[in-house]
């Protein structure tokens, strides 16, 4: 019922009040209607806002999100290796390796074989510390092109 039928019932029933009327109880229905469309909306205001910061920190995680996965993706390129192409490569390059090692060779004199005996010699390497390896100079990759897998 509209609010004004409201009012003249109340005014009709006079003594009994408010409390008598079934506009009365209408009306207090219609406003707990109103008060949970009320919550409901501010619910989906909330997930709104919510939703609207997620993507807003998303967007600004983007460029640090970028960097991450070139940086990832630079990484795998350099651990493949360098470009190389048989025809146009042109390389002016030393190669120096340090290695401390200790060979030590043993001739064992008749030792048995599937034939019988032989003298066998046994070989043994012990490396003692770690490698260094320098590599100098200038390479240089000319244009990649089909050549080579052409037939």
């Amino acid at each position: 019922m509209e609010i004004s039928r409201f009012a003249e019932t109340a005014e009709e029933k006079g003594s009994r009040g408010l409390r008598g009327s079934l506009p009365f109880l209408q009306t207090r229905r219609s406003t707990t209607i109103l008060r949970t469309l009320r919550l409901q909306g501010q619910s989906a205001i909330e997930y709104a806002v919510l939703i609207a910061v997620a993507v807003s920190a998303l967007v600004g995680m983007s460029v640090y999100i970028k960097r991450g996965v070139s940086g990832k993706l630079r990484a795998a390129a350099d651990s493949v290796g360098e470009p190389y192409h048989p025809r146009q490569t042109d390389a002016d390059m030393t190669l120096r390796i340090i290695s401390n090692t200790t060979t030590e060779a043993t001739l064992l004199k008749d030792q048995p074989v599937s034939d019988g005996t032989a003298d066998v010699m046994v070989t043994t390497i012990t490396i003692n510390g770690p490698d260094t390896t320098t590599k100098t100079g200038t390479e240089t990759v000319g244009p990649l092109g089909t050549d080579l897998w052409q037939r």
